[in-house]
């Protein structure tokens, strides 16, 4: 059995876990000599610990590797008992300072290896000495661990970063990523691949102090180029948790939550946007976007007293929006304060009336001080907006202005 057939691989476990399942069930003197490296694998394939990879090379080397290979030697000798003992010494004297450590070291489940296997958001760059290509033909743990002291350029750096992180060689890969940032500042995809590396493995405290360590020491542009990077690849948490590092640091508080706020509209998230503005007018409440968006979400959600509240204070200032007029009469409307309602209707600039959702509304608080209402006032934006080519019919959005229409409106007033 040669090198080859054994496999001690993070990602590559199961096989030999059954290499020694194997050899267990059909050698049967071994059984008990082989129930510990049984025991041991089985217990690596549940839980990894990533601090005593170098140890456990050791134990590879001096254990299992020479029991198999004495095992494959007395069996040719028909001889099955004749195995060293120091093969089993140094099993007996290794294996509690593992089960130990598992205990004392941070431990990763092979399904997060598997992830870190398989993620796609790990960015390469133009490496002449390690490309992207060969690098993925790369399927020996053996071949990786030899590259641990090579690669000169920043280039270098990253990518043998993503080999040893899908790998599962972390403290490895978490040391290039940070050469890579230190031979090249102002590229912003080492650190990207390294607070990547910390989310794939759920090490979320981890990923806020480098991010709180990198937004301290980067310049402006560097950080905004971290950020499109992350928008461009729609990796929404990550950016969320960069932005929300960013709000704990004094002076960049208003600036994070208008931030996050303008991506949670984005995204339609539209509580948790209401949410950032709401701590962004608290320290700031003449911030013109945070007032301007309230009304807009307060509008979507409802929240028909918050909408004026904000948009009275918006009205008095020179920070108006445009159809500002539409959302107060809209709130009123909606409050059943029609009076009120059709009074900010006829505040409203012409330019603004030339819309369906205006014409409705305008129908509606009408109908509702007067059923018997005149909307013929309502006509002539109706006209204006099919000469715009608007396809819209009259008797659609005005159902009085024929017999038919009216006689339909007059049964149902009296309930026929």
């Amino acid at each position: 059995m040669n090198d080859k057939m054994i496999f001690y691989s993070k990602t590559k476990l199961y096989k030999s876990f059954h290499i020694l399942q194997y050899l267990r069930n059909n050698y049967s003197k071994l059984k008990k000599r082989f129930f510990l490296s049984f025991v041991r694998i089985r217990l690596f394939s549940l839980k990894i610990c990533c601090k005593i990879q170098k140890m456990w090379e050791l134990i590879r080397e001096f254990t299992i590797e020479k029991i198999i290979q004495n095992c494959k030697t007395s069996f040719m000798r028909r001889n099955l008992w004749e195995l060293p003992r120091f093969s089993f010494r140094i099993l007996k004297c290794t294996l509690p300072f593992f089960i130990i450590s598992l205990f004392h070291f941070c431990i990763y489940p092979i399904r997060e290896a598997e992830v870190l296997e398989t993620d796609v958001s790990f960015l390469y760059l133009n490496s002449t000495e390690f490309p992207q290509n060969e690098l993925e033909k790369m399927n020996s743990i053996w071949k990786v661990r030899k590259l641990r002291d090579k690669g000169t350029t920043a280039e270098d750096k990253n990518n043998l970063g993503i080999l040893f992180a899908k790998n599962s060689l972390l403290d490895d890969a978490e040391s290039f990523w940070k050469e890579c940032m230190k031979i090249s500042e102002s590229n912003p995809v080492c650190f990207s691949n390294l607070i990547r590396m910390y989310y794939l493995i759920d090490e979320y405290e981890i990923s806020k102090k480098e991010i709180s360590i990198y937004l301290k020491t980067a310049k402006k542009e560097q950080i905004q180029q971290v950020k499109k990077l992350l928008t461009n690849q729609n990796r929404k948490e990550e950016t969320i948790l960069l932005l929300d590092v960013q709000s704990k640091i004094p002076g960049m508080e208003v600036v994070s939550w208008d931030e996050l706020s303008t991506y949670f509209l984005e995204k339609q998230d539209y509580e948790k946007a209401y949410f950032y503005l709401e701590k962004i007018l608290e320290i700031n409440p003449y911030h013109k976007n945070a007032r301007a968006s309230m009304v807009l979400l307060a509008h979507d959600l409802e929240k028909w007293d918050d909408l004026l509240m904000f948009a009275m204070n918006l009205n008095s200032t020179d920070d108006k929006i445009p159809d500002l007029n539409y959302y107060i009469a809209k709130a009123y409307y909606e409050k059943r304060n029609y009076s009120e309602a059709l009074e900010w209707i006829r505040k409203s600039p012409e330019s603004e009336r030339e819309t369906l959702s205006f014409i409705e509304l305008w129908k509606k608080i009408l109908l509702s001080v007067n059923p018997n209402s005149d909307l013929h006032p309502i006509l002539t934006y109706i006209k204006k907006m099919q000469a715009k080519g608007i396809q819209i019919k009259e008797e659609d959005v005005l159902p009085t202005l024929n017999p038919s229409g009216k006689k339909t409106i007059e049964d149902i007033k009296v309930g026929r």
